[in-house]
């Protein structure tokens, strides 16, 4: 998280984080405690723009920026896609969990993506009952 938050403010002079390494939000792996936590964050801090997050978490930030209408105001990116973050970016909501990351400018989503996750190629946390 260090050398992330050092990047961005390099490159972007002015840039401001509500957390970095020393207080960063504690998600777990758990969706209504990710989901929970997330909007609580995004209420408490109105004028957040971004949410950059790691494992489930991006599917979950992406249902509580949509559930708090602020879709187009806050984004986010993050790791180990899931359908349902692939589902989003079908759908165009710019809030999607992994749409920077996945399906914007520079994009690193390749063809076949979905097709790996249904069958079977994906991270424990990910699996399908």
């Amino acid at each position: 998280m260090k050398g992330f938050v050092d990047e961005i403010k390099a490159q972007v002079p002015g840039a401001t984080f509500i957390n970095d390494q020393t207080n960063g939000l504690n998600t777990s792996y758990d969706p209504a405690t990710t989901y929970d936590k997330a909007k609580a964050f995004i209420t408490a801090n109105p004028t957040v723009q971004f949410i950059q997050n790691v494992d489930i978490g991006a599917e979950h930030i992406d249902k509580a920026i949509t559930d708090l209408s602020k879709v187009g105001s806050i984004y986010t990116i993050g790791w180990n896609v899931s359908l349902a973050q692939l589902d989003a970016i079908d759908k165009g909501n710019p809030g999607c969990g992994s749409r920077p990351a996945m399906g914007g400018a520079g994009s690193v989503r390749r063809h076949g993506l979905r097709e790996l996750l249904r069958d079977g190629h994906r991270p424990p946390q990910h699996a399908r009952p």
